[in-house]
């Protein structure tokens, strides 16, 4: 069962540790172009003190300035369900239950997941991040839902590694398409551009 919530400053050292551990779960592959080591040298900050005061501050835009900012994370209970504040839990299968928008529904239950977004000009999306036991459940359709609902039919841009095939195809179904931009992300990571027009 899994929970979407709108996160709390009090989330950020879980939400920091779940966004190093889906880095390693992502790229320290072959092909990549990163490996486990290279993680650590740049990422490895947010298993700190450093990462979690990061995100606090994230956190903190998203909840002050919920317009601009757009900050949700996913949890997974174990029970299905009322969760402890009475709450409808999202059943991961069938997608059963209701979104929670704001609050702990997950009682504090381990962060799965999260999708962070921000509108200035045009509408940015990215980090997003789902470890490998909530992929596949259904939760990113649940995710990318909310967060077309905040954007509007304001056009949207992020980057994607092109190692990231899984993420690229996602993106793909929800209308977005490469632009041939590209970068080498601290000279290692090659990413792509992808625009979603507006009006979607």
């Amino acid at each position: 069962m899994n929970t979407i919530e709108v996160p709390e400053v009090r989330d950020a050292g879980a939400v920091a540790r779940m966004h190093l551990r889906a880095w390693y779960e992502t790229y320290d592959q072959d092909g990549s172009g990163v490996d486990a080591a290279w993680i650590a040298q740049n990422l490895g900050h947010l298993g700190t003190a450093a990462g979690t005061d990061g995100w606090a501050a994230e956190i903190a835009v998203a909840r002050r300035e919920p317009e601009r900012v757009f900050c949700r994370i996913v949890r997974t209970i174990t029970e299905v369900g009322a969760t402890t504040d009475g709450a409808t839990a999202i059943d991961a299968v069938t997608g059963a239950g209701t979104v929670r928008a704001d609050g702990d529904a997950g009682g504090g239950a381990p962060v799965v997941g999260f999708l962070y977004g921000r509108r200035a000009d045009t509408v940015t999306l990215g980090p997003m991040y789902l470890l490998a036991e909530a992929q596949g459940t259904g939760v990113a359709d649940l995710l990318m839902g909310e967060f077309l609902g905040w954007a509007g039919a304001a056009p949207i841009r992020l980057w994607v590694s092109e190692f990231n095939t899984r993420a690229v195809r996602f993106y793909t179904r929800y209308g977005f398409v490469a632009t041939g931009e590209r970068e080498l992300w601290r000279d290692r990571l090659r990413n792509v551009r992808m625009v979603r027009p507006a009006g979607g």
